[in-house]
């Protein structure tokens, strides 16, 4: 759908701003979860999809979403916990990767 999903059904559409969006052909790194129904959908909405791009020298680059607006701390003890668009945005995928594999085994660390 693009940077703002919804859908369309005959000559009525619908447009969901903040949501996450995919297109076919444009690679995304998503974070997902399992809803109640074991369905898996994009976590934190737009929040949890970014865009790859190739550089120059055709490394793959991670690049936080366009439609996922202004993002505000969370209060509480995970307020100065780093926002994941702010670690990886920018970084190459390699590098991305290895930071939210080790954000992951340090946060849910048995």
């Amino acid at each position: 759908m693009g940077s703002h999903d919804g859908g369309a059904v005959g000559k009525i559409g619908q447009s969901v701003e903040g949501e996450a969006g995919f297109t076919v052909g444009r690679p995304s790194l998503a974070f997902l979860r399992r809803d109640p129904t074991g369905t898996y959908v994009v976590t934190a909405r737009a929040q949890g999809q970014f865009g790859l791009y190739a550089d120059e020298q055709k490394a793959v680059h991670v690049q936080k979403s366009n439609a996922m607006g202004a993002l505000f701390r969370p209060k509480g003890p995970d307020a100065q916990l780093p926002l994941a668009s702010d670690v990886i945005h920018g970084r190459t995928l390699t590098d991305a990767s290895k930071d939210i594999a080790t954000a992951w085994t340090r946060l849910h660390a048995p």
